[in-house]
């Protein structure tokens, strides 16, 4: 009788480790990832914003985005909260029109010209934010995600297509080198609202639409010149400081593995 009862509470033991096993195993089975990666592509709808007189923003221009980002969840046993972080780069441009003394000829003799420059900037941006989902509704989900940008230019270049205000004949320059002239942080509010699609298994798609909205000043308020001289980036003619902010739509597609 006694063997008896030592067997049976050794099966029972055996059965209550089995369904905590059971248990632990399906809850594991839910918990989300602790860390999910990312690959980021899309175009990007750029312009500046400027309260300057000396500036007029000829419209918007297309660029590209794309990078690695990664979803660090914050909480093991939820899907919600995430912290986005990533290395992204930003192809931006723009164009802007103004008046202004220009090295019309390359003779170092300054020419009053009605001057359009198509600027080309490139960032090497690196975002940090709170990022929100929802549960999944089937295979979907809806996420958000708002914080900071931190950009380095990388270069800036412009072509500018130069008009003196006499009868002299119009003149384009090409890749002029506007990297001294840029500011090299840029600090931006990065918003995106989107949806993601599981395909199959922890491999996902998402679509974003992400506002990124330039905080600081693009010109530098001071730069040095080829020859090592100081100069106030500032308007020749007004004297006006050059003040412009970027503004950018993206439409980011990525994969999630």
């Amino acid at each position: 009788m006694r063997y008896n009862i030592k067997q049976q509470v050794i099966a029972y033991l055996l059965i209550l480790t089995g369904i905590l096993s059971a248990a632990n195993a399906q809850d594991i089975m839910r918990r989300p990832r602790r860390v999910e990666f990312s690959v980021m592509a899309g175009p990007a709808i750029s312009w500046l914003s400027t309260a300057s007189e000396t500036f007029d923003n000829k419209g918007i221009c297309v660029g590209g985005v794309y990078g690695v980002n990664a979803d660090i969840n914050l909480m093991p046993t939820n899907e919600n909260y995430y912290f986005l972080v990533g290395i992204n780069a930003r192809h931006y441009f723009s164009k802007i029109q103004y008046i202004d003394k220009y090295d019309y000829f390359g003779t170092k003799k300054d020419t009053v010209s009605n001057i359009l420059s198509k600027y080309n900037d490139i960032y090497l941006s690196f975002p940090t934010a709170i990022k929100l989902k929802t549960n999944p509704m089937g295979r979907f989900a809806i996420f958000g995600v708002i914080g900071m940008e931190h950009g380095f230019c990388l270069s800036a270049t412009s072509k500018d297509e130069v008009t003196p205000l006499k009868m002299e004949e119009e003149k384009t320059f090409k890749n002029v080198n506007r990297t001294r002239q840029t500011a090299v942080f840029k600090e931006s509010l990065y918003v995106i609202f989107g949806f993601e699609f599981s395909i199959q298994d922890r491999t996902k798609a998402t679509f974003g639409l992400a506002y990124n909205r330039g905080l600081n000043n693009l010109f530098k308020a001071t730069y040095k010149d080829n020859d090592g001289n100081r100069l106030d980036n500032i308007n020749t003619i007004t004297e006006e400081p050059l003040k412009a902010f970027y503004n950018s739509f993206e439409f980011q597609f990525s994969f999630v593995f």
